[in-house]
């Protein structure tokens, strides 16, 4: 459970909200949930259903009021979003609120980070606040390598049903440098160190962001869907190329499994042959196959 604080923080951001960017409706409800969840969020579908279920994850008692703020400006612009695409088809809508809605939901986000570097004009240079004190460079920094590891292909096998890989957070990086442009900074970033068919769309979709005030959102759905196609096709890709490499180790596997070692020493170079006269009882069982060591002399019995 929450505790007093995260209320107040909740309905005065909700105020201001409302104030400063637009008019939302009343949440309906708001919910505790714990586990690995993200510290608030709104569910899409609810949204859809204009039930403005606010979900709050009981970790969010240890964040300062600063990053419940930045969270809530973000959550808070779902909602609106929301509200201006409800109009469309729910698969549509889906698209639209998975894109567009979480560059914007982090465009006002940055906004209102921005709000506290104590100079203007803005800079990368200065800290803002959010879980802690940090310098704008590092925080782009690490959201750009958080994001395009998301895309980065694991060496094992991956199954096509799973979660692949969390577009949003190249979104939410495309929704920071939106703000920073509009802020007059210039923040150098890459996307070369992945596919380079992600590099081209990430690309497309940035420029796209940023050289527009107004949009086509029919053109973002169109981008999301891109963006759907191409995890696939690269995940499919990737497990072309898994399974003959994991086919071939399967088989080296099976080939260590089935080579003979000696029990003493652990060498390979085993030689098999009947185990001949002994000093000790004679020609007993000297017809018997045995497995000799040529490294260290041991002998023993097949099988054992």
């Amino acid at each position: 459970m929450f505790d007093e604080r995260i209320d107040k923080i909740i309905k005065s951001t909700h105020k201001s909200y409302c104030k400063y960017v637009s008019i939302i409706p009343e949440i309906t409800k708001i919910e505790t949930i714990s586990g690995n969840y993200a510290e608030m969020q709104f569910d899409a579908k609810s949204l859809y259903e204009k039930n403005y279920i606010l979900k709050v994850n009981e970790s969010i008692n240890d964040e300062n009021e600063q990053f419940i703020e930045n969270i809530l400006w973000h959550e808070f612009t779902h909602v609106a979003d929301s509200i201006l695409f409800n109009e469309y088809e729910y698969e549509d809508y889906k698209h639209i609120m998975y894109i567009y809605s979480e560059i914007h939901a982090a465009e006002l986000q940055m906004n209102n980070m921005l709000a506290t570097q104590m100079e203007r004009p803005c800079s990368l240079e200065q800290d803002i606040e959010h879980k802690g004190i940090i310098t704008l460079q590092k925080y782009m920094d690490t959201s750009l390598h958080h994001a395009l590891d998301q895309f980065k292909l694991p060496v094992w096998y991956i199954f096509l049903s799973d979660n692949i890989c969390d577009a949003r957070e190249i979104y939410y990086f495309i929704g920071y440098l939106k703000s920073l442009k509009s802020h007059s900074i210039n923040y150098e970033y890459s996307y070369s160190d992945i596919d380079e068919r992600y590099n081209s769309l990430f690309k497309e979709i940035t420029e796209y962001v940023l050289n527009n005030q107004e949009y086509d959102y029919k053109h973002f759905i169109s981008l999301d869907k891109q963006m759907d196609k191409l995890i696939i096709e690269l995940a499919t890709e990737h497990n072309q190329e898994i399974v003959p490499q994991t086919q071939q180790s399967n088989e080296i596997d099976e080939e260590e499994k089935n080579t003979v070692r000696c029990p003493k020493c652990g060498s390979t170079q085993i030689t098999t042959g009947q185990r001949g006269y002994s000093l000790i009882t004679g020609f007993l069982g000297s017809n018997k196959t045995v497995n000799r060591c040529a490294n260290c002399g041991y002998s023993w019995k097949p099988g054992k």
